[in-house]
């Protein structure tokens, strides 16, 4: 979630114009950066969690991004801020 945030500030800043910019800035490739950006999109407190996850201290992050992607399409994410029950 952090390096969506980045990502974002660098544009807002100016430091970068468009994603190629931003990718090469980040050191990643594009399609990797469309999926750190696209974690922008997750509803706010996904996003907040994310951000409060404690620190993987060893180790790879059990957490991957396939699996925050379908966190969204969950029944009653998207349902429970529109006020549908499913």
């Amino acid at each position: 979630m952090s390096p969506a945030i980045r990502m974002d500030e660098m544009l807002r800043r100016g430091e970068a114009q468009d994603t190629l910019e931003r990718a090469e800035l980040g050191k990643v490739s594009q399609p990797r950066l469309t999926q750190i950006l696209s974690l922008s999109q997750l509803a706010p407190e996904i996003q907040e969690a994310l951000l409060y996850l404690p620190r993987e201290m060893t180790g790879r992050s059990k957490i991957h991004e396939s699996c925050v992607r379908s966190l969204e399409n969950c029944a009653g994410t998207n349902n429970a801020r529109s006020g549908q029950p499913y």
